[in-house]
C-alpha cells in the first residue's frame, strides 16, 4: 500500500544481454550529465519515452531490425527498473507503436532497447555537431539533419 502523499511505484526485474546492460549503462551516464544528475535507469526510460510519445518520432524499420539483430535484449543480467504510476503503460503504447512500425511483436525490453539506442544515437549526433562548431539551434538542425539521413541513404561503395 502506497502511503499518502507518495506516488506509486511498479517494480520489475529483466533478464538483459550483456549488450543490453551496456547500453543502459551508457544511457545513464549520457542523460545523466546532459541533465547534470544522477539519473537511474528508470529515470532515464521514463523520460524518453515521454518524450517519443509526444514527438512520435521514432527509428525506420531497417533501423529498428539491424539494432535488434544486433544487440540481443534478452540475457543472464538481471536489471531491477522501478517505475512511477504510468510509465508501464507508456512504456507499453510505445511498444506497440514499434511493434507495428517492423510488423513483429516485440517485448518491452526490446521496445526499451530500441528507445536506448536512439538515445545514444541522438547524443552522438550532438557530440558531432559540437566538434563541427556547432551551436545552439545551428547544432540543433544539424542534429535533424543526422537524424533523417536514415531514410536517405545512398550507399558510395559496396566491398
Amino acid at each position: 500500500m502506497t502511503a499518502p502523499g507518495q506516488v506509486p511505484h511498479t517494480h520489475i526485474d529483466i533478464d538483459a544481454s550483456e549488450a543490453f546492460f551496456r547500453l543502459t549503462t551508457e544511457s545513464i551516464r549520457q542523460f545523466s550529465n546532459e541533465h547534470q544528475l544522477y539519473a537511474s535507469i528508470s529515470d532515464v526510460i521514463t523520460a524518453r519515452t515521454a518524450l517519443a510519445l509526444k514527438h512520435s518520432r521514432y527509428l525506420d524499420a531497417r533501423m529498428i531490425s539491424a539494432h535488434l539483430a544486433a544487440v540481443e535484449s534478452h540475457g543472464p543480467v538481471t536489471i531491477q527498473l522501478t517505475f512511477e504510476e504510468g510509465s508501464v503503460e507508456m512504456i507499453d503504447e510505445m511498444r506497440e507503436e514499434l511493434s507495428q512500425i517492423i510488423s513483429r511483436a516485440l517485448s518491452n525490453v526490446d521496445a526499451i532497447s530500441i528507445l536506448l539506442f536512439d538515445y545514444v544515437a541522438e547524443q552522438e549526433s550532438a557530440r558531432l555537431a559540437t566538434r563541427l562548431g556547432f551551436y545552439g539551434d545551428d547544432a540543433k538542425n544539424y542534429r535533424d539533419i543526422l537524424q533523417s539521413h536514415r531514410d536517405n541513404v545512398t550507399k558510395m561503395r559496396t566491398h
